[in-house]
């Protein structure tokens, strides 16, 4: 059997983005969640590219959200989450809203016919704000001795309430379709190498 995963959470704002026009029709979600609100424990499984947390990129998205978390949301591509199913109610007057994710998870033995629900692009990014709600967290805590960072002046992480995330989040999505979906949202090349790569070709079109 598989294993169903309820993760609840608040956003500031939800708007459906897109839906196809046929019957059981994919739909795609566009959520804003502040950094502490992001449900814990999201699985990974669909995801094609390993979160690794000594990668720079992490390294570089704990620095802004230690340091400007407010510029999170503008620097950052977001979280993409396959689901089940998603509930969304809105607060009314007091704004926001509590939404609700059904992810189906494999059992051990399962994975090869059946990938699951779950993060299928930005799991560094996940990995990044799961790390800066430890440290955060640590802070909070009444035994912790925060030391002010020298450049900023403030102690890092201190203000991680002011940050948030975008998390778009797929619907009635097929297992082959997510198979594809992890496959090309995770093919992208990085700055880095995007940049050596026109270092090499744009003498090669000069010479033409």
């Amino acid at each position: 059997m598989s294993t169903k995963i309820t993760a609840p959470f608040f956003a500031t704002a939800a708007c459906k983005a897109y839906k196809e026009d046929k019957e059981s029709s994919r739909v795609i979600w566009n959520l804003t969640v502040p950094i502490c609100e992001v449900p814990q424990g999201l699985p990974l499984d669909p995801n094609a590219r390993l979160a690794n947390e000594n990668r720079r990129t992490v390294k570089s998205m704990l620095t802004t959200l230690a340091q400007k978390p407010e510029e999170f949301i503008f620097y950052n591509n977001g979280i993409l989450i396959v689901a089940d199913s998603i509930q969304v109610k809105g607060h009314g007057t007091g704004g926001g809203f509590d939404v609700e994710l059904l992810l189906v998870s494999p059992e051990e033995g399962q994975e090869d016919n059946f990938i699951g629900n779950g993060i299928v692009n930005g799991g560094h990014t996940y990995t990044a704000i799961t790390k800066a709600r430890s440290y955060y967290d640590k802070l909070k805590s009444k035994g912790s001795k925060p030391k002010l960072n020298q450049q900023t002046g403030k102690v890092d992480y201190s203000e991680l309430e002011s940050a948030s995330v975008q998390i778009f989040v797929l619907v009635n999505i097929s297992q082959e379709e997510i198979s594809n979906i992890s496959r090309y949202r995770n093919t992208s090349e990085s700055v880095e190498e995007f940049r050596e790569l026109h270092r090499i070709i744009d003498p090669m079109i000069r010479e033409r």
